[in-house]
């Protein structure tokens, strides 16, 4: 089906559907692409072998088709397109790391195509975060700001610094255009940089002096609510009701900190004990606003489906409501003879009781009884 002319390449029934799709015909077509690389029908060759691997959802084979073609024709008009199906059957053939891998060099190689970098930014930036544990700060993903030498100041010593991350990458595109960025990624970064100053907010005690250390915490408490009321103002569900938990959880604790805080060394008896019940009654009003967060955070979710922050906030709930009324006293109830109520005689019974006779006395019909009842 494939022969050589001084004219060119002569192709017959190689370009049938029928033909194509079958080894002989796919191994034909390959063989005519590297054999005679510089034939306009090697472009047609790579391009048919590749959407026969695609049609037979051959995805990892029409992967490699396509980056093959892409590879040997990058002044095609479809190169760039085949470099991005390639990647995307990587990820439906379950080669995420590879996915990604074609992905950054199509960054490299196509740098003006704007709008798919970013595209392809984002889907990174999701996947690194997504990498990232919750106990690990996202700080360490984004560049730290560097403070400017003071005139007449010796410099530090120039540290070579790693590649950006592609968390990084993302972020400094989307401040250029801000309508262009994901509200999702934006949201998670936002919550997770309030994890981080929630994390050091919690685990600041209260001491001696109180004044002044409660200060402090509330300082930090405040900065802790800012941060993730902007995490919910994106209205992105997940990171809207992980924020709304995270509100209440933080003002629970601040009322348990006034409740553990360090005592007055020359406290002692019933000033100690009037002491304590003032912190007590200051830390309850935290915790009741605590769990009017949590409260309101699961009626506005009600109806939908319950995610790990709404389930977190009903148990968390649940155990607070619980201890409220756990030492609570138990109501004596009062405890009177029980009588069935009383049977007032039909009016033909009274009227044949005999006169002068009493209600306790009469004899009464036990038919016009029983039609009283009915």
């Amino acid at each position: 089906a494939v022969r050589q002319t001084g004219e060119g390449i002569v192709v017959g029934e190689v370009f049938r559907a029928r033909f194509a799709r079958c080894y002989l015909g796919l191994r034909a077509l390959q063989v005519l692409a590297e054999k005679w690389p510089a034939s306009p029908l090697a472009r047609e060759s790579r391009l048919r072998i590749a959407k026969a691997h695609e049609i037979a959802h051959d995805e990892e084979h029409a992967a490699v088709a396509w980056l093959d073609f892409a590879t040997h024709h990058p002044d095609d008009v479809n190169a760039d397109e085949a470099w991005l199906k390639a990647a995307d059957l990587c990820d439906s053939a379950g080669l995420g790391t590879r996915a990604d891998d074609l992905r950054a060099q199509y960054l490299k190689r196509w740098p003006n195509d704007q709008e798919s970098a970013l595209e392809i930014l984002e889907t990174l930036a999701r996947k690194e975060l997504a990498a990232l544990p919750m106990d690990q700060p996202v700080s360490k993903l984004l560049p730290v700001a560097v403070k400017p030498v003071a005139k007449g100041a010796k410099a530090a010593p120039a540290v070579v610094s790693a590649p950006p991350s592609w968390l990084a990458q993302y972020m400094k595109r989307v401040a250029k255009s801000p309508a262009q960025a994901s509200k999702p990624i934006y949201a998670e970064v936002r919550f997770r940089f309030a994890e981080e100053a929630f994390q050091r907010y919690r685990a600041l005690a209260l001491t001696q002096p109180l004044p002044k250390s409660i200060a402090a915490k509330q300082k930090q408490l405040d900065s802790v609510l800012v941060r993730y009321r902007r995490a919910a103002d994106l209205a992105v569900p997940e990171w809207t009701h992980a924020a709304s938990y995270r509100i209440g959880e933080a003002l629970v604790a601040f009322g348990e900190a006034l409740e553990k805080s360090e005592r007055p060394k020359d406290l002692t008896g019933d000033d100690l004990l009037a002491y304590e019940n003032v912190l007590f009654e200051q830390g309850q009003t935290f915790r009741s606003r605590g769990e009017t967060v949590w409260t309101d955070l699961l009626e506005k979710s009600r109806g939908g489906v319950a995610d790990t922050w709404t389930t977190q906030a009903r148990g968390a709930l649940w155990a607070h409501l619980g201890d409220r009324f756990l030492f609570q006293a138990e109501s004596d109830f009062p405890v009177v003879d029980g009588k069935g109520p009383g049977r007032q005689p039909s009016r033909s019974a009274r009227e044949r009781a005999p006169v002068g006779g009493t209600s306790d006395t009469a004899q009464v019909n036990p038919t016009a009884n029983q039609e009283h009842d009915r």
